[in-house]
């Protein structure tokens, strides 16, 4: 009788460990996972600057003579931009997730 009682008691007291441990288990689990949840929404996203630079030259005149018999054959026109003192332009864009902005 003493015996049976002390042995039931025994795995109660196994189950209750059991139990706990897999109450620990699963909450570090969750705080790992929160943790990780929390690094990313603090990590904001970058804006990342790409400077692109026209240089502006003058064609020799053979090419120039040459350019509008072929103008027709361009896609696009080049861009045109404003006459400055240096013979360097810039144009700064933003890139926001690939987005141009």
């Amino acid at each position: 009788m003493k015996k049976e009682k002390r042995i039931e008691e025994r795995k109660r007291r196994e189950n209750e460990r059991e139990r706990e441990k897999k109450k620990e288990r699963k909450n570090k689990k969750a705080k790992e996972l929160r943790g990780k949840e929390r690094k990313k929404e603090g990590k904001k996203k970058e804006i990342k600057k790409i400077t692109i630079i026209y240089v502006q030259f003058k064609c020799p005149s053979f090419f120039d003579t040459n350019f509008d018999h072929h103008q027709s054959s361009l896609p696009l026109p080049l861009p045109q931009l404003p006459p400055s003192s240096s013979p360097l332009s810039s144009l700064q864009l933003q890139f926001y997730d690939g987005v141009i902005t």
